[in-house]
Parts: C-alpha cells; structure tokens; sequence
C-alpha cells in the first residue's frame, strides 16, 4: 500500500523520524493508526473517568506531580506490588 500525503504531514512524518522516534514512515502510521483504533474503543467507564478528571480541573482541584511525589508514588506501588496487594479493580483492564 502507497499512500502520498502533503505538507504539513510529511513533514512532520520526516522530522519524527530524523529525530529517532520512529524508523520510517510505516511506523509513524501504524503508531497513529492504533492511537485512534485504542481512542474509537474507549468504553464509557474510561470515558466517565477524563470527563470527571475535566471537571476537577475545571474546579481547581489539582496537585503539583513533583520529583517526591512521583518517587513517593512508586515506592507505595512497589510495596504493594511486593506485600502481594490486590490490584483495585477500578485499576484493572
């Protein structure tokens, strides 16, 4: 299969891979072929879940992500991946 697009998009396509984030052009349409196949299949749990999170924003209810708090994140998760911890079903695929 060919496909020929213009500019702005091969552009685009040339710069991500002269930068090293895919190897050639099939890659860059595969990775935004899934992006939207994963996007179509959200299911209306997932889409509750951005519409609530948009909504905290909305309202100011927001926490700075710094370096501890990511580091305090992982540290709690390896423990509770160590001590063998359920993973909350509200987290499960």
């Amino acid at each position: 299969m060919q496909i020929i697009l213009e500019s702005p998009y091969d552009e685009y396509i040339a710069k991500l891979i002269e930068n090293g984030n895919f190897q050639n052009a099939e890659q860059v349409a595969q990775f935004a072929l899934n992006e939207k196949f994963q996007f179509d299949h959200w299911d209306d749990h997932t889409i509750s879940l951005i519409e609530e999170g948009l909504k905290d924003v909305e309202e100011g209810r927001l926490i700075d992500i710094t370096v501890d708090y990511k580091t305090e994140v992982m540290e709690g998760a390896r423990k509770k991946y160590l001590d063998n911890d359920p993973i909350p079903s509200h987290i499960k695929p």
